[in-house]
């Protein structure tokens, strides 16, 4: 039965040593939704910037590779582990942050959304007529009101535009909205725009004068003449005498410092500058901390080409990730000890062996996620809880054969041989298909998506090697040494001669009007049925420090938005026990965005409707006096390690900290700090809480929002990814059997399981038994259901096919016959899976994430997809004509005979 036993073993051993190394040395990256952080999608305007030929001989992908590397060593800086920039063509990046808070992710925002184009060069004096330059600008604004400063510059100086060599630069606000810098001569002090003189477009100019970022050699934190903070710097060599020699020209002239096309700062020139310099933030405030941090980072990391535009967001919060581990652990071992244990009632000794099989399986799937580096997210593991079920359809396949041919009277030895070969063509073809509903989801997916795909990839791949190249190689060796002579297995189908097509017509009636009722209530509910993914808006997950009546909530959302919807998450009280229905200290929100409706901030509000009802930030009541006293408040997820808050307020640069506990989870912090740091001490120590362990509350965990670009590019993509299974799977099939017949007929069936979904899922929603709505989740769940049904569609084709040459009668006979042989082993596999997305459901239900209406959907897809193989491909197989396949074998046959 097995070539080459000893090579196959050392194989089959190292391929799990290696996944064990993987996985021990490497580890599974967690996405964002179990690990909490932040996934950013970013786009740019390209075809704006062509216009405007910013972007001439460069392709769209250059152009966000080019982007992807200055923002990856941005990024890189901020100390942020496992980030990850990557292109989404044609014209998005998407950046993942994982472990990152609110206020961190609002720093990598302004790093982000930073061009860091940085230039030196002179305010305008009085080379130019300043006061008529100025009147100029004035009567252009009045005219032009809606127009930014920079469209000033091209108008020609016959129409009013400015003088060549002079541009007007708006001028930097402080945090307060004051002006960061007044400059200006006597009598004349700007606070809005400046005068700068641009070097290049002047008669006596050189290009040489002109000294941007791009020149740096170096740039350092450093202070300033009266200790306020600033940035150093230092040019390349081949620039420094350039600088030197245009500082001593010009001692005693202002020197503009230009930040993405804002006037910073303009220090006057008291010496000359050999090469380097200064630049401060001017004004009372000078530069905070973290403006200091920002700019070296930018200014070391270069400059964008375009200004991203932010697209969408989401936020989630690492406690959302521990209670989806648990949940998602929990069920995941709970159906894996269903499947073993039905498995071993089933098989008794084969179970055994199958048992053991899926173990295998399952160390070689997480090694393969080890290997490929891939991110392991909610969809994720609802795809390797489902490789469970779907491992075990192989197992049950070889094992049912293996029964046919006891019962045929063959031994031990041949039933096991038989069983292994015909089982393989079977086994191959079912799983090749759920794999092109994969890569295509992969292709086209994006996101939690694609993790998903990756992970139900090598599922599959680890499956068939599981069961062709494992089991078969033990039942070899056990075979040999006698184990299975006294085989026994309880038959859970006995034999049967069920006329199923006898049933087609009543069985087409029923479909047709569960598809039209279901498709009637989804078409009704309109965009009730779909999620932020495919309508836009916003999404937020809170939580309260008390318990509240829903209802109450509902009243509170009514009055701040338009038609929202308000659903409760499963909580528990203080003591531990369930809350009862309808109240809950956890909610998700969620408002569409609505044509001509006005942007809003659903976490803005929340706080202001609320109030003190919502869960305490991490760090609130922040007081700083005059002389640096400090008191706030901390407020905690979860007990501190020991000596973590002072290590917290040490790391923070508090002198002198004292810690008081006022409350099971909170503490009041006292200490000084450096005056200029003040009350942005809240951002330094939220910044600092997670590198010490020290987890601290987050009232709002999730935050979503979708940009209207991104709702047509999902639902675009949603559509490629049904589409491009659907012609796949056809080709697959027709190449395999021959006969479009077979492609036309799972087809029709797979679209009849989607639309059967569709509506259910709306029923569903619509009468409130479980939180579900059409999302980018919910597109791997129908990808999944056709790769589930398809599977049971070709273990019935396969059975016809190896049936028509040594069967006598009609087609209709012999489809019949097949669906009654391959019954036992249906039956078998849909309750394993069963099994599985039933568990998940139970377990999930309340917990208003991805997986509880996954999970649903799965669930309506395994009922659906068996009965579509037996009442829906089947028939459809005469409608289509396949019974010429049938005649051409015979024929064959006949002519075989005469010969």
């Amino acid at each position: 039965m097995v070539n080459h036993v000893g090579r196959k073993v050392v194989f089959i051993l190292s391929a799990l040593v290696l996944a064990a190394a993987f996985l021990l040395g490497r580890g599974i990256h967690l996405g964002l939704d179990l690990k909490g952080g932040a996934r950013l999608v970013y786009g740019f305007d390209l075809e704006t910037a062509r216009g405007r030929g910013e972007l001439e001989g460069l392709t769209n992908t250059q152009v966000l590779l080019q982007n992807i590397a200055v923002l990856g060593k941005r990024l890189d800086k901020t100390g942020v582990a496992d980030i990850s920039v990557v292109a989404q063509p044609p014209d998005e990046i998407l950046i993942e942050l994982p472990g990152l808070s609110a206020q961190e992710t609002d720093n990598v925002k302004r790093l982000i959304t930073t061009l860091g184009d940085l230039e030196w060069r002179l305010l305008a004096s009085s080379e130019f007529d300043l006061d008529q330059e100025r009147q100029k600008l004035d009567v252009w604004r009045s005219v032009n009101p809606g127009l930014g400063i920079a469209f000033f510059a091209d108008v020609p100086p016959a129409e009013g535009g400015p003088t060549p060599g002079l541009r007007w630069f708006p001028i930097g606000k402080e945090e307060d909205g004051s002006p960061r810098s007044s400059v200006g001569g006597p009598g004349r002090g700007w606070t809005d725009f400046a005068p700068v003189r641009m070097e290049e477009h002047l008669e006596t100019g050189e290009d040489r004068f002109v000294f941007r970022g791009s020149d740096l050699a170096s740039v350092r934190a450093s202070t300033g003449p009266t200790g306020e903070h600033a940035v150093a710097f230092e040019f390349v060599a081949g620039r420094r005498h350039d600088f030197e020699e245009y500082t001593e020209a010009h001692q005693g002239r202002q020197l503009a410092i230009l930040l993405n096309g804002e006037l910073s700062s303009a220090p006057v020139i008291q010496s000359v500058l050999p090469g380097g310099g200064q630049i401060s933030g001017g004004g009372r405030f000078g530069f905070s901390i973290e403006e200091v941090r920002e700019l070296t980072t930018i200014l070391e990391s270069g400059s964008l080409r375009l200004v991203p535009e932010l697209r969408s967001e989401q936020l989630i919060g690492p406690s959302l990730g521990a209670d989806s581990i648990k949940v998602s652990r929990r069920s995941g071992l709970l159906s894996l000890g269903f499947i073993m244990a039905f498995l071993l009632v089933i098989y008794r000794q084969l179970g055994v062996l199958s048992a053991c099989s899926l173990i295998l399986n399952l160390c070689l799937v997480m090694g393969g996620l080890a290997f490929f580096g891939a991110t392991l997210t909610l969809p994720g593991l609802a795809g390797i809880i489902l490789t469970i079920g779907m491992a075990v359809d192989a197992n049950i396949l070889i094992f049912e054969r293996i029964r046919e041919e006891r019962d045929s009277g063959r031994d031990v030895a041949q039933a096991f041989k038989n069983g292994f070969e015909r089982a393989a063509t079977t086994i191959v073809d079912a799983n090749l298909t759920t794999l092109i509903t994969a890569l295509i989801l992969f292709q086209v997916g994006t996101g939690p998506v694609r993790g998903f795909a990756v992970t139900l990839a090598i599922g599959i791949l680890t499956s068939v090697f599981s069961a062709l190249v494992i089991t078969k190689l033990v039942c070899h060796l056990l075979v040999g040494a006698g184990a299975f002579e006294n085989l026994r297995m309880t038959r859970l189908v006995g034999r049967t001669r069920i006329p199923f097509l006898n049933f087609r017509l009543p069985a087409a009636a029923l479909s047709l009007v569960a598809i039209v009722a279901g498709l009637s209530l989804f078409v009704a509910r309109g965009t009730e049925n779909f999620g932020i993914d495919f309508h836009g808006g916003q999404q937020v997950r809170f939580r309260l420090s008390a318990p509240m009546a829903i209802g109450e909530l509902r009243g509170v959302a009514a009055g701040l938005w338009d038609s929202p919807v308000v659903n409760e998450v499963r909580g528990t009280a203080a003591d531990g026990t369930a809350l009862p229905a309808g109240v809950s200290d956890q909610f998700v929100v969620k408002v569409a965005r609505r044509a001509g409706q006005a942007e809003i901030d659903m976490v803005t509000d929340l706080r202001s409707a609320l109030g003190e009802r919502l869960r305490p930030s991490g760090i609130s009541s922040v007081s700083v006096t005059e002389d640096g006293s400090l008191t706030l408040s901390i407020h905690l997820e979860t007990p501190p390690p020991t000596g973590a808050l002072m290590s917290l307020a040490t790391a923070a640069g508090i002198a002198e900290p004292t810690l008081e506990m006022t409350g099971p989870l909170t503490w009041t912090l006292s200490g000084r700090v450096p005056t200029q740091i003040g009350t942005g001490i809240s951002d330094v120590l939220l910044g600092e809480a997670s590198g010490v362990g020290v987890r601290l509350s987050d009232p709002f965990p999730e935050v979503t929002e979708i940009g209207e670009r991104l709702v047509q590019e999902h639902r675009d993509k949603a559509i490629l990814a049904l589409f491009f299974s659907l012609v796949a799977i056809v080709l697959y099939i027709r190449v395999r059997f021959l006969e479009y017949s077979y492609g036309f007929a799972a087809v029709c069936a797979l679209v009849h399981d989607v639309l059967m979904t569709l509506g259910a899922i709306a029923a569903a929603a619509h009468f409130g038994l479980v939180d579900v709505e059409i999302d980018l989740a919910m597109i791997a769940a129908f990808l999944t259901i056709i790769g589930y049904s398809l599977n049971d569609t070709i273990v019935v084709f396969d059975r016809i096919r190896e049936n028509q040459p040594r069967t006598d009668g009609s087609f209709a006979d012999v489809i019949n016959l097949s669906i009654n042989q391959t019954l036992g082993r249906t039956a078998l596999t849909s309750i394993t899976t069963l099994l599985v997305v039933v568990t998940l459901l139970v377990f999930n239900r309340g917990m208003e994430n991805l997986i509880e209406g996954f999970a649903f959907a799965m669930v309506v897809g395994v009922f659906v997809g068996t009965y579509s193989s037996i009442f829906v491909a089947s028939p459809l197989l005469i409608v289509f004509g396949g019974h010429k396949e049938l005649e051409r074998v015979r024929a064959e046959a006949a002519a075989g005979s005469g010969a």
